[in-house]
């Protein structure tokens, strides 16, 4: 699961308005401190679905003029790293499957950055 947000020019390094940008969850972790369990994500956005999924690799030139400047390039450009206790996030528990674990933490996420205009993105394998 994802979802589509709209990312604007003041918030990526582009300066380029990003409508209906591509937003995941990624690395959940799950830790204690002083008997306290916490949950920690990362939540990326990128300007789309397939900018995510090809990662840094080197651009491919399809112009027939010219090239790309640079070997590379960071698909990702807008990212919020939060931590929260986990009882706050999971409080029946945590899932064991992490499709599940997703699924609660995008709507802890829309819930507590009150996001209303969004769109859920199922991915494959998402029910």
């Amino acid at each position: 699961m994802a979802i589509l947000m709209d990312l604007p020019k003041e918030d990526n390094v582009l300066y380029t308005d990003f409508p209906n940008a591509y937003w995941s969850i990624e690395n959940i972790i799950f830790s204690t401190l002083d008997g306290v369990a916490y949950t920690q994500f990362s939540f990326f956005a990128y300007t789309s679905r397939e900018a995510k999924y090809k990662g840094m690799y080197p651009v491919e030139a399809t112009l027939g003029w010219g090239g790309p400047i640079g070997l590379a390039y960071m698909p990702r450009l807008h990212s919020w790293e939060a931590t929260f206790p986990t009882l706050d996030i999971f409080p029946d528990g945590i899932p064991v499957q992490e499709s599940d674990q997703k699924d609660i933490l995008y709507g802890f996420i829309k819930d507590y950055l009150d996001l209303s205009d969004v769109v859920d993105v199922l991915e494959e394998g998402d029910e």
